[in-house]
């Protein structure tokens, strides 16, 4: 897969997943501006593609959607705002009752820092 964003945080759930990424410039523009950046739709369109395939290889089923067409989109207006992201992010096991502590839910951004070693928050992309 191209190299289209930055990777945050995220946490694969049973039914659904979050993620928090930055997507990346778009060549060298002089001033850098919304329109810049790599499109957001180009980038799910390629992050569901490329898992939904995975996924239906795996389960072995073909001809099936794997994902809904709707996503949330919203852009962290400040960085308070967007650590606040990363620990809704991060918590959502926790809350949903599937683990005590953000790190041990395997498939997430925070377990993910842990086999690393990291104890700060930087981009795992």
């Amino acid at each position: 897969m191209l190299n289209l964003y930055r990777l945050w945080a995220y946490v694969v759930m049973v039914n659904h997943l979050h993620l928090l990424l930055r997507p990346k410039l778009m060549g060298v523009p002089k001033q850098s501006s919304i329109d810049s950046f790599v499109p957001l739709s180009s980038i799910t369109k390629r992050i569901k593609g490329y898992t939904a395939r995975e996924a239906n290889r795996i389960l072995q089923r073909t001809g099936k959607n794997f994902w809904q067409q709707e996503s949330f989109d919203h852009w962290p207006r400040d960085e308070d705002e967007f650590f606040r992201i990363i620990a809704y992010i991060e918590n959502s096991p926790v809350k949903a009752g599937l683990v005590q502590r953000p790190e041990e839910w395997k498939w997430s951004s925070a377990a993910e820092r842990k086999r690393r070693g990291w104890t700060d928050i930087r981009a795992l992309t």
